[in-house]
């Protein structure tokens, strides 16, 4: 049987919207002399050509044709194919709700973002950019997404100390019951946002696309509401999914499993 070792993103592979850095990249590299490997992540693929190039880029880690992109939780798939990034895959939340409920979705999140900006007035900067469409899931940014560094440090530094996103969420979801839109899930991406899918499109997707595979994962957030922990649960039950706390966890962990599929008799 063959392996798949899924990797989550920020937090995982890079330090939140950073660039991957020459020590994991060498990792993977050797990772994938024993077996193929993707990026599940909730954000889309601009977030991931920008942070993950080194990969398909640079010859010494050249990654490209043992690697699959599966942005917006695996709802997507991109494979290397004639020197770039082909689509394979892709769903859309629009077609899923249709033009109505989207709607409705949209003025739902515009309000609970004015009303959370009321609840936590002067907490945290503001910056434009809050609500974006990601093909498959919605992404809610209460600073924004053109953050400077300097912004997302201060709002990341005001949710661990009052946990504002774990607040909120209760409140999003009792706003999908109230407006009819009780087959949406809502989870905490990364380090500032909130990731809105269908039930079921949660970072599990990602596994459907390799059901003749030996499945394992690597995350960070695996916990609470954290957006890697219903593929995290589910891969534990087997022993195949690993929680990290940085890239250079994540390379101790990278290491451990090169050594585990060099003793597969399956491999």
């Amino acid at each position: 049987m063959k392996n798949i070792v899924l990797f989550d993103m920020d937090g995982t592979l890079t330090e939140p919207r950073k660039k991957i850095d020459r020590k994991i990249a060498m990792a993977l590299h050797g990772l994938s002399q024993h077996t193929d490997v993707g990026i599940v992540t909730g954000s889309g693929l601009d977030y991931v050509l920008e942070q993950c190039s080194i990969l398909w880029d640079k010859p010494e880690f050249f990654i490209g044709d043992k690697i699959t992109l599966l942005p917006c939780n695996g709802t997507m798939a991109y494979t290397w194919q004639d020197n770039k990034w082909r689509m394979i895959f892709s769903r859309s939340i629009r077609q899923f709700l249709g033009k109505e409920r989207f709607r409705t979705l949209m003025k739902v999140l515009s309000g609970f973002h004015y009303n959370m900006l009321i609840r936590w007035e002067n907490s945290f900067p503001l910056t434009g950019h809050y609500i974006s469409l990601r093909s498959s899931l919605v992404n809610l940014c209460p600073c924004g997404r053109n953050a400077l560094d300097a912004d997302r440090e201060a709002f990341i530094k005001f949710d661990n100390l009052t946990e504002c996103r774990k607040i909120e969420v209760e409140k999003l979801k009792n706003e999908f019951r109230i407006n009819g839109l009780n087959d949406l899930s809502v989870t905490l991406g990364g380090s500032t946002s909130f990731d809105i899918y269908p039930i079921g499109w949660d970072k599990t997707f990602s596994l459907s696309h390799y059901t003749g595979h030996r499945q394992w994962f690597v995350g960070d957030r695996c916990e609470g509401y954290g957006n890697d922990r219903s593929i995290y649960e589910l891969l534990a039950k087997e022993n195949q999914a690993f929680k990290t706390t940085g890239p250079e966890k994540t390379i101790e962990i990278i290491e451990g499993l090169i050594k585990i599929l060099n003793n597969s008799k399956d491999f």
